[in-house]
């Protein structure tokens, strides 16, 4: 892809590890279960507790 190459991404980086880092980082900073949701645009709190679980680790 032509913005992955401009942006210097390797090619076997795709768009979910990109998200998946965000909202790994997100839970790091502190974000709340609510928060987590709303940026994945899950309706579920499955996903998001997943990733808080995550940052406590």
């Amino acid at each position: 892809m032509k913005t992955k190459k401009a942006a210097q991404i390797p090619e076997d980086v795709h768009f979910h590890d990109l998200r998946h880092s965000g909202n790994e980082l997100a839970a790091e900073g502190g974000a709340t279960t609510r928060e987590l949701m709303a940026r994945m645009g899950h309706s579920t709190t499955r996903a998001a507790l997943r990733y808080q679980r995550a940052a406590r680790a």
